[in-house]
C-alpha cells in the first residue's frame, strides 16, 4: 500500500501489476476501515493524510486530513508527541505515549515508521483505547493500596512472590525491615537479593532455597531458623511462614510472612547463660559446706602448729605458706558460692554514684589508667547488696586495666533510663540506673564475646593468680540476682563497653535492729555436725581459756543449753553451724534457745558465706558471724567482742 497526499486516490492505485497485489491491498484497505482502533497517517510535515475515524465526537475524517496530527492529542502531551513524532521520521524509531481523552476515557498511541525504501516517508498513528484496562490498573492500585495499609499494621513482614519466584507484593513492615522499597524490589528475585545465605554464614544455593520449593512442591514451610540480608549488607535472623496460593488448582504465587528474632535469639543465648550459672551454682552449692569443713579443719591445724614452734624455726615459715593457700582456697570457694541458691544478695536501699567513685579509683590505684566519670546528681536510688556491686565494679575495672597495658581512659558513665521490653534484655520494664564502664584497650574478639559470661572461660592463664574464669560469670550472677542484667559490646582492635542495669528503688526500707549486750562468761557451746571441725576447735576454743561443750546436732545443743540454764550453769556463748544435714541447723536452733532464753547470745558459723542468715545475722537473733574456714584470730575477735564490748 502505497501513501501519498492524495489518500484515497493513492490508496486505489494498483502499485503493480497482478490480481494477488488487487486482493492485499482490498484487504489492507478493510483492516484500516474497519480497525477498532484509530489509524492515523501522517507525513513527514507531521499533518495528517489519512485517518479511519474521527479521534474526537464532532468531528469528521474529512476535515482533519491535512491538520497538525499534534493538535489531535491533549495540551499536556503535545510536546512529547512531536519528540516521538520527529524522532520517527528522523530515526527511524517507533514510540508510544497514553493520554486522557474527554469522559474519562484513555488511550495508547503507538507510533511506527512507515517507510519507502531506506527512507520513512509515513507515519502511522494506532490509537488504541485502553479504559477499560486503566481502569483495572487504578482497581488493583487500589486494592494494593488497601493491602498495604491494612499489612503495614501488622505485626509481620509479608512479601508475595509470583509464580516465576518474583516478588509482587511487599508491605511497608518487610520495607523497613529489609531497607529495600517495594518500587526497588518489584519484579525482583528475593532469594538473589535477600535470602541467599544460611545461618552459618555459608551461601545458600538457589536450588536449595526452602521458601522458593513452595512454589513447586505446594507445601507450607515453617522456620525459626532463616536469616535474611538487608540493603546494607548486614544479616539478621528471622522465623518464616511460607504458604502457597492456588488458582484453578494450579499454584499462583507464594506469601510469606517473617519476623526479625533479633531479640528472641539473645534472649535465647542469655537463658542458656543463666541455665549454665545456675548448673554451676548447684555444684557450687552442694561441695561448698563440705569442702569448707575440710578446710576448716586443715587451717585450724595448721594454725595451732604454728603457735606451738618458735618464728624462727623453718618450720614456721612453711605452715605460714600453707595457711595463704588455704586463703586462696577460701577465696575461691566464696567466689563459687556466688553461683548458689544460698548467695543471694542482702540489700539496702542507697546512692550509688560514691560507691562507683570510690570502687574505680580504689581498683586503678597504682595503674596508669584515668577515670572519667559522668555521675549526674539525679540518679536513681537502687536497692543493693553493696559488697557485690562493689566486686562488679572492681572485677570490670580491673579487666578494663589489663586491657589497656600501655594505659588509657575508662570512662565511667550513669543515667536514668526507663526501658520498655523492646530492648531486647531479659529484664522487666520500668525504671533502671545504666551504667556504662568503656575502655580504650584492645577490644574482644567477635568469637570470644560471645562466651565471656560463661563459667570457666578466660583468655588468661589458669591458676590461683591468673585467671579462674569465674569473673564475668559472678558478675552476671549478681546483676541476675538483683533483677538487673549486664552486657557487653566491644570492637576488636577499638576497646569494650560493658553495661549494667539496676532495678530503680524509690523507697528505703529501715534497718534492722538487732540485741547488742555485754558481758564478761566464759563458757562457749560449740555445735557442728562435723567431728573433724569439732575436734580442732575446741582446741582452739580450750587455747583461749574457756571452757567448752560440744554439740553434733541443733536438738543436742538445745538440750545442753537448757541443762545448764536449770543447774545455774549457762553458757556465755554459742557457736552454732548453719547447715546440718538431717538435723536442727543453727538459725533454728537460735530461735529455740532464745525462747528458753532471751538473752542468749550466738554466733553463726557456715561455708555459705554468702547466706542471708550470714550476712543479716542479727534479724535472725545472732550477735555475729564468722565464715568458714575462719583462722584462729578471727574466730578469737568474734568471742571477744561478743563476750566483752
Amino acid at each position: 500500500m502505497r501513501l501519498t497526499e492524495q489518500g484515497d486516490a493513492d490508496m486505489d492505485e494498483q502499485a503493480t501489476g497482478g490480481h494477488g497485489v488487487l486482493i492485499c491491498e482490498d484487504i489492507l484497505k478493510t483492516q484500516f476501515e474497519y480497525s477498532p482502533d484509530i489509524i492515523i497517517i501522517v507525513d513527514r510535515d507531521l499533518r495528517i493524510v489519512r485517518i479511519n475515524r474521527p479521534p474526537h465526537p464532532g468531528l469528521s475524517s474529512e476535515t482533519l486530513v491535512g491538520t497538525d496530527a499534534v493538535l489531535q492529542l491533549p495540551g499536556e502531551c503535545r510536546e512529547e508527541g512531536q519528540r516521538l513524532l520527529r524522532a520517527c521520521f528522523e530515526a527511524g524509531l517507533a514510540g508510544s505515549i497514553e493520554h486522557a481523552v474527554p469522559d474519562d476515557g484513555w488511550r495508547h498511541s503507538r507510533i511506527v515508521p512507515l517507510k519507502h525504501g531506506d527512507v520513512t516517508s509515513h507515519a502511522m498513528i494506532i490509537c488504541s483505547d485502553v479504559t477499560e484496562r486503566k481502569k483495572a490498573e487504578d482497581a488493583l492500585r487500589e486494592s494494593e493500596k488497601k493491602l498495604r495499609d491494612i499489612t503495614s499494621h501488622m505485626g509481620e513482614a509479608l512479601y508475595v512472590l509470583d509464580a516465576e519466584g518474583h516478588i509482587s507484593f511487599m508491605n511497608p513492615v518487610a520495607e523497613k525491615l529489609l531497607g529495600w522499597s517495594m518500587q526497588e524490589m518489584a519484579g525482583k528475585n528475593a532469594h538473589d537479593l535477600f535470602h541467599n545465605c544460611n545461618p552459618d554464614g555459608s551461601r545458600l544455593p538457589f536450588e536449595d532455597c526452602p521458601i522458593r520449593k513452595v512454589l513447586d512442591n505446594g507445601r507450607q514451610f515453617v522456620s525459626s531458623d532463616e536469616v535474611f540480608v538487608r540493603k546494607d549488607g548486614t544479616v539478621f535472623p528471622v522465623s518464616v511462614i511460607a504458604s502457597p496460593i492456588t488458582e484453578d488448582g494450579k499454584i499462583a504465587a507464594t506469601v510469606t510472612a517473617f519476623r526479625d528474632i533479633t531479640d528472641m535469639k539473645r534472649l535465647e543465648q542469655e537463658l542458656s547463660k543463666v541455665q549454665k550459672l545456675e548448673s554451676v551454682g548447684v555444684l557450687a552449692g552442694g561441695i561448698a559446706h563440705d569442702f569448707n569443713n575440710l578446710l576448716q579443719a586443715i587451717l585450724g591445724h595448721i594454725s595451732m602448729a604454728s603457735m606451738s614452734i618458735s618464728s624462727n624455726n623453718q618450720a614456721y615459715g612453711q605452715l605460714r605458706k600453707a595457711e595463704e593457700a588455704i586463703e586462696m582456697a577460701r577465696d575461691l570457694s566464696f567466689r563459687l558460692l556466688t553461683f548458689s541458691k544460698g548467695g543471694e544478695p542482702l540489700k539496702q536501699v542507697t546512692s550509688i554514684a560514691e560507691m562507683i567513685r570510690q570502687t574505680v579509683t580504689l581498683s586503678l590505684s597504682g595503674a596508669n589508667v584515668a577515670a572519667e566519670f559522668s555521675l549526674p546528681d539525679d540518679l536513681h536510688l537502687v536497692e543493693v547488696d553493696e559488697g557485690q556491686i562493689r566486686q562488679v565494679l572492681s572485677n570490670l575495672t580491673l579487666n578494663a586495666k589489663e586491657a589497656m597495658p600501655d594505659g588509657g581512659t575508662l570512662t565511667i558513665e550513669a543515667e536514668n533510663v526507663q526501658l520498655h521490653g523492646r530492648e531486647g534484655l531479659p529484664v522487666r520494664e520500668g525504671a533502671y540506673l545504666h551504667i556504662v564502664l568503656r575502655d580504650s584497650g584492645r577490644g574482644i574478639e567477635p568469637e570470644t564475646l560471645q562466651r565471656i559470661f560463661d563459667p570457666y572461660f578466660s583468655t588468661k592463664k589458669m591458676g590461683a593468680e591468673k585467671g579462674m574464669g569465674l569473673g564475668l560469670s559472678i558478675c552476671h550472677s549478681i546483676m541476675k540476682k538483683h533483677g538487673g542484667v549486664i552486657t557487653a559490646e566491644s570492637v576488636y582492635g577499638r576497646g569494650s563497653a560493658f553495661h549494667l542495669y539496676l532495678p530503680a528503688a524509690f523507697e528505703a526500707e529501715g534497718s534492722r535492729p538487732g540485741p547488742k549486750r555485754t558481758a564478761a562468761r566464759k563458757k562457749i557451746l560449740f555445735m557442728d555436725d562435723d567431728p573433724r571441725v569439732r575436734y580442732i576447735v575446741i582446741e582452739i576454743i580450750k587455747h583461749f581459756g574457756y571452757d567448752v561443750e560440744i554439740a553434733e546436732k541443733g536438738e543436742e545443743a538445745v538440750e545442753l543449753y537448757r541443762k545448764a540454764l536449770t543447774a545455774d550453769s549457762a553458757f556465755d556463748a554459742v557457736i552454732l553451724d548453719l547447715t546440718v544435714p538431717g538435723g536442727m541447723g543453727g538459725d533454728v536452733t537460735m530461735n529455740k534457745l532464745r525462747e528458753i532464753d532471751p538473752g542468749a547470745r550466738g554466733i553463726i558459723s557456715s561455708g555459705y558465706a554468702d547466706s542471708p542468715v550470714m550476712k543479716d545475722f542479727m534479724a535472725y537473733g545472732f550477735s555475729g558471724a564468722i565464715a568458714k574456714p575462719y583462722k584462729i584470730d578471727e574466730l578469737r575477735e568474734a568471742l571477744h567482742k561478743l563476750l566483752y564490748d
